[in-house]
């Protein structure tokens, strides 16, 4: 395994090889939380979420973002890594039987936050706020030009979640969104 991408796929595969990785997954990418948390979320066992949540983060599906003095112990919060796995290059090598699960989970979970900002009122609340989606037919060239097109600004979307990561000192300042490429 010499080769970076072959242990990313390798990486992949062992990450989304559990049902209970895959919830965690959703859990993290649809907010922060702890093991603790996720167990109140998963009814599985705090032993279980712990385990597979360390799993995550050696995968480097997920990320720690703080830690947090709780009755003696330290409480551990992560979130997902901004960007998500579908789509990118090693995610094809990833085998089919995988790809189905993580790929409804991942859209289950885009559509449960969709719905709940427009429940919630938040979904228009901003300037700027939109949802557009075509129905289209291309040809073979055409689905590569576009292919590119969506990685490329999946990779811009990334770099600008980084930057801003970086520059948010107030929790509060911060404003969620949900940024959806297929």
């Amino acid at each position: 395994m010499g080769n970076p991408e072959e242990a990313m796929d390798h990486r992949l595969v062992r990450a989304l090889g559990h049902p209970l990785r895959l919830e965690i997954l959703r859990i993290l990418g649809e907010r922060m939380a702890s093991p603790s948390e996720m167990v109140d979320l998963t009814g599985e066992r705090l032993g279980n979420v712990s385990y597979h949540t360390k799993v995550l983060l050696e995968c480097n599906c997920i990320e720690l973002v703080k830690k947090e003095p709780r009755r003696g112990a330290v409480e551990h919060f992560y979130r997902a890594k901004p960007r998500g796995a579908l789509g990118s290059r090693p995610w094809k090598k990833i085998p089919d039987f995988l790809r189905g699960d993580a790929t409804a989970a991942a859209l289950d979970a885009f559509t449960s936050r969709a719905i709940g900002a427009l429940e919630a009122g938040t979904f228009h609340d901003r300037e700027g706020s939109t949802l557009t989606w075509q129905t289209l037919v291309v040809d073979e060239r055409g689905w590569k030009e576009i292919g590119r097109i969506v990685e490329s600004d999946e990779e811009r979307v990334r770099q600008i979640a980084e930057k801003c990561a970086d520059r948010i000192d107030d929790p509060g300042a911060a404003i969620p969104i949900v940024v959806a490429l297929a």
